[in-house]
């Protein structure tokens, strides 16, 4: 996939993996590791992929390390296992122990602190443990210091990334050759990235959003990739104006979190600054986009304030990568994450009834197949239901776990993502949350979490908010609003935020109950766990 790629990009910028501070590397003209050594010796024949759990932090290593582990024939299969440096090693064991995974790869050039963590990990798990530069090349192949590239069969497993468990324990979502190439197809497609592109990475590559739409799918399109071992807003502002002597970045993609510690960062400077950002930005980005998290309007208008840029908000999951998006050309709506992106189509379906109400494909008219009045969502130009997708892009399996797999498709192999969404007339759609956890059903209503929780974005005396539902005897289900409070701010409280909410919100979906905390929950990618929330506040409402 990256191999073939970069080995026949020849000059320009395409192909390049650009590792801040300074190193540069162009991965056609760098010689792979020999993985082989790390495999079982019955895996050595085998014709199965066997796992290798590769810790390190993002680097130019890591990307060469996937490379190593399937582009080359001849070789013993190998099945990548990305994993995440911040995470605990408690985390860290069930993703290498459930994958099965034969040894450890890292990077010498890595922090200490994941260098201890990969010896730790390795210990733990009695697995060996070895650092990238340690292993022998490959032998060249092909006269001029680069292997030749083989390509795997589609259905082969290329890696494997576990779910972010925010709703119960990560599963080991399988990703093939073919669902892989089919991800970076669409997304190159969708938001037309090419070799004239540097995309900027200031996200873990353990996850599809940082190792996909921000590495792979560039990459696949012969443009270059920026890659920021960590997340640091002075960096990232200077990349993204192109100050000094980093080299002008022209695609940017992060989570929510990070645009909104980019503003807080940004609306301290001077007016002058602020002024010179927006019209770098104006002048040599040309997209931004959202995903991981819902995106609040009131940071979608800062960001636009702040730079000129509409952030595209897009739809994915680790299952299926992207399934829905804004338009590269046309209004990005707040609150909406589109249409579907090419080779997906998607369609709605009554949770409670299990008929199908809605279908819709990439450039196709939205079929409704039901009328508005018999599936609306909160407005009557709406249908909702639970999503669900097809298309090449739908992994293969949760690995070794047959049961969980076959239970999240249908008879006819939709898959079942699990949220719940709506679509208009016009053919956008909206998630209005995690049917677990984010559709609320109080007093005989059902409740978008997403939706209550985007009302109180923006009030002053709130830094950030989350919905969680505890049982209640008359209402079934009772709304909790969960804030954490703007420093040099009056407290906020029930009724002054009920007050707030009358304005934006039916009365049946204001909060009866409010928690104070200073900081919600989150993974690694900034997503709130609402899991681990909704035990907290139910601990606390039991204890009380």
């Amino acid at each position: 996939l990256i191999i073939r790629r970069l080995s026949s990009s020849g000059g320009g910028v395409g192909g390049r993996i650009l590792e801040a501070p300074t190193a540069v590397c162009r991965l056609s003209e760098q010689p792979l590791p020999d993985v082989s050594p790390l495999l079982s010796p019955v895996g050595r024949s085998a014709k199965s992929p066997q796992p290798l759990a590769i810790l390190t932090e993002p680097s130019a290593s890591f990307v060469r390390s996937l490379a190593a582990c399937w582009a080359f024939k001849d070789r013993p299969p190998c099945l990548a296992v990305p994993l995440s440096p911040a995470h605990s090693l408690p985390e860290l064991l069930h993703a290498v122990r459930d994958s099965g995974a034969r040894a450890v790869l890292t990077d010498g050039d890595s922090s200490g602190d994941v260098l201890r963590k990969a010896g730790e990990l390795a210990d733990a798990a009695s697995l060996p443990l070895c650092r990238f530069g340690d292993l022998p090349l490959l032998p060249s192949a092909s006269g001029d210091g680069r292997p030749l590239p083989a390509w795997k069969p589609e259905s082969e497993p290329a890696y494997i990334v576990y779910t972010s468990g925010t709703t119960g324990r990560p599963k080991g979502v399988v990703v093939t050759h073919g669902n892989a190439r089919a991800r970076c197809r669409a997304v190159a497609s969708a938001w037309r990235l090419g070799p004239s592109d540097l995309t900027l990475n200031c996200l873990p590559l353990h996850h599809v959003h940082g190792l996909e739409n921000c590495l792979l799918a560039p990459l696949q399109a012969g443009g270059s990739v920026l890659i920021n071992r960590s997340f640091q807003p002075e960096q990232v502002w200077q990349q993204l104006t192109g100050a000094g002597a980093w080299p002008r970045v022209s695609v940017f993609m992060a989570v929510p979190t990070m645009y909104g510690r980019l503003l807080d960062h940004l609306e301290k400077r001077p007016d002058s600054q602020r002024a010179a950002v927006r019209r770098a930005c104006e002048t040599g980005v040309r997209l931004m986009v959202s995903g991981s998290a819902s995106l609040s309007e009131s940071v979608m208008r800062r960001w636009h304030e702040a730079t000129g840029h509409w952030l595209l908000e897009r739809y994915g999951m680790t299952e299926i990568g992207m399934a829905l998006g804004n338009p590269l050309d046309g209004p990005r709506l707040p609150g909406r994450v589109g249409q579907p992106f090419p080779d997906v189509r998607v369609r709605l379906r009554d949770p409670d009834s299990g008929r199908l109400l809605l279908t819709a494909g990439h450039g196709e008219p939205v079929q409704r197949l039901v009328d508005c009045d018999e599936a609306a969502g909160d407005s009557s130009s709406e249908v909702s239901g639970i999503l669900e997708v097809s298309g090449t892009l739908v992994f293969k399996e949760y690995f070794g776990r047959p049961e969980d797999t076959a239970k999240e498709f249908t008879e006819d192999g939709w898959f079942r993502t699990g949220d719940s969404a709506a679509c208009d007339l016009g053919g956008s759609f909206r998630i209005l949350g995690r049917t677990s956890v984010d559709i609320i059903k109080s007093g005989g209503y059902k409740i978008s979490a997403l939706e209550v929780e985007a009302a109180f974005f923006g009030h002053p005396a709130l830094i950030e908010c989350a919905v969680v539902a505890v049982p209640d005897d008359t209402w079934g289900e009772r709304l909790v609003l969960v804030v954490v409070p703007a420093p040099g701010q009056p407290q906020a409280d029930l009724a002054g935020l009920q007050t707030w909410a009358a304005q934006r919100l039916a009365k049946y979906k204001w909060p009866r109950e409010l928690r104070i905390l200073d900081s919600l929950p989150r993974n690694a990618m900034g997503k709130v766990n609402k899991k681990q929330l909704k035990l907290m506040v139910q601990s606390a409402t039991d204890g009380s």
